[in-house]
């Protein structure tokens, strides 16, 4: 074999494809390990909620002589992975100090526990 400049040049593009190779496929790998990691990481920003529905309390009427708050209780359907539960929830209704209906959640949000 003959070491001349031929020779040399042949062997540095060789050396240069195996390198390049070896690099695109070191990438491959890369992307392919950190995929699982990126989808972990935004699976909470990108997750689609429940869908928000409105529940019906009773009609406006039937609320216009309100003195003290009321407890209504509304049906909510919950969809839990392939189980659809449907519970009733109690709700206070009751009037803000410009004489406008507001409804109260009677869940605790610190303990999820129905408040009396």
């Amino acid at each position: 074999m003959s070491s001349g400049p031929e020779s040399q040049s042949v062997q540095s593009n060789r050396r240069s494809f195996l390198a390049g190779l070896l690099a695109a496929g070191s990438a491959a790998v890369g992307a392919l390990l950190a995929f699982p990691l990126v989808r972990f990481t935004l699976h909470p920003v990108l997750a689609r909620t429940t869908e928000k529905s409105w529940s019906d309390v009773g009609s406006v009427d039937e609320f216009q002589n309100l003195e003290t708050p009321v407890k209504k209780l509304v049906t909510i359907d919950q969809r839990d992975g392939w189980r659809k539960i449907v519970t009733e929830k109690p709700v206070y209704v009751s009037k803000d100090s410009k004489g406008e209906l507001i409804v109260l959640s009677a869940v605790c949000t610190h303990l999820g526990c129905t408040v009396p």
